[in-house]
């Protein structure tokens, strides 16, 4: 059995469909969930960094 045949035997198991479909869940929480504030010392190096690469 190759790996590809293993992959698609093991994804078409109701188990691991349920897994999967909630790990799925659990990560579009998180994403939805994440705000992020930009640290603003290394903005300020990647904004004096970004001049110094385009002037």
């Amino acid at each position: 059995m190759s790996l590809e045949e293993f992959h698609i035997l093991l994804t078409k198991h109701s188990e691991y469909q349920e897994v999967n479909a909630q790990m799925r869940s659990e990560m579009d929480e998180v994403k939805q969930n994440l705000q992020i504030e930009p640290n603003e010392v290394l903005l300020e190096k990647w904004k004096r960094k970004h001049r110094r690469n385009h002037t």
